[in-house]
């Protein structure tokens, strides 16, 4: 999977919405109910490191169903990267994404798509975790 561009999150344009506090129901609807509304910014949602948060966009399928090609992820260099976790690496020089196994002795960079092999981490292979995937974005129409 190639990551085209990185972005830095600009601040200083950061949109604050509404946030309607009662929850949505993903199952059986329920009854409406009063709502309380309170103001909401993106990146104070999303980001607890702003000097070490970025955003990339995705291309390529290896991370579907969950991560698409388009979305852009936000991505915290911040975050020791632990086993299960969706994280950026360079290996080799190429910015790959992938989720992190580790099942001593061995290393994986697996992809969330069945057709897509694991990549086992040979010796003599360059690995940089380069940051942890926090969220995703995803315009839907």
């Amino acid at each position: 999977m190639e990551i085209c561009k990185i972005y830095r999150i600009d601040y200083s344009s950061d949109i604050t919405l509404e946030l309607i506090s009662n929850r949505i129901q993903a199952g059986f609807p329920s009854p409406a109910e009063d709502f309380e509304v309170e103001k909401l910014s993106l990146a104070d949602l999303m980001v607890k490191h702003p000097n070490a948060t970025y955003l990339m966009r995705v291309k390529g399928n290896s991370m579907e169903p969950e991560i698409h090609s388009g979305d852009i992820v936000v991505v915290d260099r911040s975050i020791e990267p632990r086993n299960g976790m969706i994280i950026i690496t360079s290996l080799d020089g190429e910015f790959v994404l992938k989720r992190l196994k580790i099942s001593k002795p061995c290393v994986y960079l697996v992809a969330d798509n069945p057709n897509y092999s694991p990549i086992e981490l040979k010796k003599g292979q360059e690995l940089r975790v380069w940051g942890v995937v926090i969220g995703i974005a995803r315009v839907y129409q």
